[in-house]
């Protein structure tokens, strides 16, 4: 029976691929809307912002608790007030993100394309982030 890797090794994989993908996610939805004939829309911008925002945030706390498994007793301390500050810019992006979502919805009658789902995809994933 193969032993599980330890939480340093998991934690040090994990926050590479968070950071990586603050960048990775919003390029590929902006890739596929403008490869289907879509246009960058402020749907688009704002919900990459929010998904790559929360993904940051992400990214801190994996470091914070890689750092944590590794034994440094301020990891915390460092980290949890610049965590604590940036709650409310994640909010307001999320809502401007979902307010310009609904408004591309509403104004021009959805169809399943990139240019639709993927700033909604985007929002999604800010919101589970």
């Amino acid at each position: 029976m193969a032993t599980s890797p330890s939480p340093v090794r998991r934690l040090t994989t994990y926050w590479k691929l968070e950071a990586g993908n603050v960048v990775f996610v919003p390029a590929l939805a902006v890739y596929l809307v403008l490869k289907s004939g879509g246009r960058i829309s402020t749907a688009l911008v704002l919900s990459g912002l929010a998904c790559s925002f929360l993904l940051v945030i992400g990214t801190i706390v994996l470091r914070m608790m890689l750092r944590r498994a590794r034994g440094e007793v301020t990891a915390t301390a460092d980290w949890l007030p610049l965590l604590i500050r940036m709650r409310w810019p994640a909010i307001g992006l999320c809502v401007a993100a979902a307010v310009a979502v609904g408004a591309e919805w509403i104004n021009g009658s959805p169809e399943l394309s990139a240019q639709f789902v993927a700033p909604a995809v985007l929002l999604l994933l800010a919101v589970l982030e």
